[in-house]
């Protein structure tokens, strides 16, 4: 898995050098989430190539770990990786399955976020909106993403003002969910995670 070591060992955590590796809380304080509500969307501590990361999880509808991200930096050159030989997916979408449970179908289906990253799919889940993350802008899949959005009326995507953004516009156009789409640009936030901090 690209040198990653599964180890949550706190000893090697707390001697990593300045500046190198993350730890959940430190994720957590960056982003102005809550640890607990992280630990529950399946983030936890680990050691990756010698050096604290956070692993967050990317689960089927039906709750299986398809893939992992391993964020490794804040800031670093090197902000995260993938786990070696997994495909992507959306981001959410076993919280997206508990979302209709606990709303009820007709409820929950009034509308969704499709955002870019965990963190933003994090804060909206945070305030009680739902959302599924792109794994990167340009990384949707016609086939194996429209049937999650079935019975949504309303999709709001939310477009960066950066390359990736012209990429979310590509694909918007491109696909069959396209007239139930709004698309939305912040106003001096990059992402809806920025707009969260501010």
């Amino acid at each position: 898995e690209g040198g990653a070591s599964m180890s949550s060992d706190n000893g090697a955590i707390a001697q990593s050098q300045e500046g190198q590796g993350l730890t959940l809380e430190q994720y957590a304080e960056a982003k102005h989430l809550r640890v607990d509500n992280l630990k529950g969307y399946g983030l936890q501590d680990m050691s990756y190539d010698g050096h604290p990361a956070v692993k967050m999880p990317y689960y089927s509808a039906d709750g299986e770990e398809t893939t992992a991200k391993f964020r490794l930096s804040m800031n670093g050159p090197v902000k995260s990786k993938f786990k070696a030989g997994t495909k992507s997916s959306l981001y959410g979408l076993w919280h997206l399955q508990g979302w209709r449970r606990d709303y009820g179908e007709e409820a929950a289906n009034e509308f969704i976020w499709i955002v870019e990253g965990e963190s933003c799919a994090q804060a909206l889940w945070g305030v009680g909106d739902p959302a599924l993350g792109l794994p990167g802008a340009g990384n949707w899949n016609e086939q194996r993403d429209t049937k999650h959005l079935d019975g949504f009326e309303n999709i709001f995507v939310l477009i960066e003002p950066d390359t990736g953004g012209e990429n979310v516009l590509k694909w918007v156009g491109e696909s069959s969910i396209r007239d139930r789409v709004t698309l939305v640009r912040l106003d001096g936030f990059k992402d809806i995670s920025e707009m969260y901090l501010d």
